[in-house]
């Protein structure tokens, strides 16, 4: 399940920690996520972009309009559905 889903802005901290491999952009998409019958629980980082943020939805099966709206309120990061 979904616990959160938020936008980060690093305006100010672009030399913050990242995986090797992965180029940071100003504007970033965390989803936490939470396995109730595994007691796990999982981060994932999602990279935006600068000027035009933009990220694409985890899943349809996962609620989370209401957290993805707000995100683009806050920050302007759009949340897009890729059709497979």
């Amino acid at each position: 399940m979904c616990v959160d889903l938020c936008g980060v802005d690093y305006l100010e901290h672009f030399g913050r920690w990242l995986p090797e491999g992965v180029e940071g952009t100003r504007f970033e998409v965390v989803v936490n996520l939470l396995s109730l019958s595994k007691k796990e629980r999982v981060r994932v980082r999602v990279q935006a972009g600068n000027d035009a943020p933009e990220s694409t939805r985890c899943s349809s099966s996962i609620r989370t309009e209401a957290m993805e709206r707000e995100a683009f309120d806050l920050f302007g990061i759009l949340s897009r559905t890729i059709r497979i």
